[in-house]
């Protein structure tokens, strides 16, 4: 079969200008650029032979979002190395902006996920920097920004940790309970009687959600048991256990979660019958909750076809082979 082209409206920075161009062709030259898709506004991704010129170039926040993109979608796609692809990120730390500084929390936490305690000092380093440098920003982006951050230092920073499970609950900003209600989590000794204490106050939603949060983070496996035990009963609204994925960060019970999942898997579908939850729950979950029993999580949902989630646990599935390569890829070249 003769193999289709498509053509890309290209644009690129070259002599500090914008050009905007047509690649109708298989392939094509441009005699000097300093960065591809200017602002990010192509449906491309660019891999470069040298990141260095287009990294000093970025000419703005959507140019910095785009070249981490790039470069974690090439990470992704096992044609960067992951260890190239950290020294692109270190360009961006403590970044100012929005959107990259995001982008960046976002990566950066996937990756500490699949690759656990090997990443655990460029991440919390990252953290680090990026809330020293948005701490003392009071527009309504940073104080969001801000709560996320100390939710992620909660989980990798002790001192940070405890210091959050001091604070009194119901009167911190509303922005960082979601990260005090971690912190407990994390810190207390008692973090499932303190937090289901709170639990049994909140009066509005966000504030039971965010508990909730909270206590599915909770380390100690007897305690995160309880918590799993709460989403069948009465005190979990049916709508709130879809935040069952926030045990995401929570990869000491992982395999506690895998039992729970498997167990329940017809609960979960009588629950959310009537909504499109379940695909968008087990695609958040099975690319984690996989990487340790890959077979066993591909053979569970095999024999158990789940038609009303289908395409949540094809791409749970593609996503899983996607991070497992890159963790094995990895590992290899240790």
């Amino acid at each position: 079969l003769e193999e289709e082209v498509w053509p890309i409206p290209l644009t690129y920075y070259s002599n500090e200008k914008k050009i905007t161009t047509l690649l109708e062709n298989f392939s094509g030259e441009i005699d000097r650029f300093e960065k591809i898709n200017a602002e990010g506004k192509g449906f491309y991704r660019v891999l470069y032979s040298d990141w260095d010129e287009p990294l000093a170039k970025v000419k703005n926040g959507y140019d910095k979002w785009n070249m981490l993109t790039d470069a974690y979608s090439c990470t992704l796609a096992n044609l960067l190395d992951l260890n190239k692809y950290l020294s692109i990120a270190e360009k961006f730390k403590g970044e100012s902006s929005y959107l990259p500084a995001l982008t960046l929390l976002s990566q950066l936490t996937t990756l500490y996920l699949i690759f656990g305690e090997k990443m655990r000092r460029p991440y919390e380093e990252h953290l680090m920097s990026l809330y020293d440098n948005w701490k003392s920003r009071s527009d309504f982006k940073a104080k969001m920004f801000n709560g996320i951050l100390l939710r992620r230092l909660s989980l990798v920073n002790e001192k940070v940790a405890k210091e959050m499970a001091t604070q009194e609950y119901f009167s911190s900003d509303p922005n960082v309970r979601g990260a005090v209600a971690v912190s407990i989590a994390v810190a207390s000794e008692k973090p499932f009687e303190d937090l289901y204490a709170l639990y049994r106050k909140a009066v509005n939603d966000e504030d039971r959600v965010n508990l909730l949060a909270g206590m599915l983070n909770i380390k100690k496996k007897d305690d995160f048991q309880r918590v799993l035990s709460m989403l069948r009963s009465d005190e979990v609204k049916k709508q709130d256990i879809r935040y069952i994925t926030n045990a995401i960060t929570n990869t000491k019970n992982y395999d506690s979660l895998w039992v729970w999942l498997e167990e329940n898997i017809d609960f979960l579908r009588s629950v959310f019958a009537k909504s499109g939850a379940l695909p968008r729950l087990l695609a958040a979950l099975i690319p984690y909750l996989g990487l340790d029993r890959e077979a066993q999580v591909r053979e569970f949902f095999d024999k158990n076809k789940i038609e009303e989630a289908s395409m949540g646990i094809r791409n749970g599935l593609e996503l899983l082979s996607v991070y497992k390569r890159l963790r094995d890829s990895f590992n290899a070249s240790l």
